[in-house]
């Protein structure tokens, strides 16, 4: 399965196989999840990929709380919880 992530100009797609990933049928999606889990789960070996992998997953999934906001250098600071 040939994976291709187009961007730039006004252009921004995901081609799977040669057909844009909007225009894939739920059968294939289910396909490219167990071919995604798979190649995830073969590769991400370093502990450096795995933390990557686990603050995007929290970036996107997770559930934020605003903690405080620092005085001296303006910061704010914020907690994102995902329950596995």
């Amino acid at each position: 399965m040939k994976i291709e992530k187009i961007d730039g100009c006004t252009v921004s797609d995901i081609m799977v196989d040669g057909e844009s990933f909007v225009d894939c049928s739920d059968t294939k999606w289910g396909i490219i999840r167990e071919k995604l889990f798979k190649f995830l789960t073969e590769r991400v070996q370093r502990d450096e990929d795995l933390q990557d992998l686990l603050s995007w997953t929290c970036e996107m999934y997770g559930t934020t709380r605003h903690e405080y906001h620092c005085e001296q250098c303006g910061d704010d600071v914020y907690t994102i919880t995902l329950e596995l």
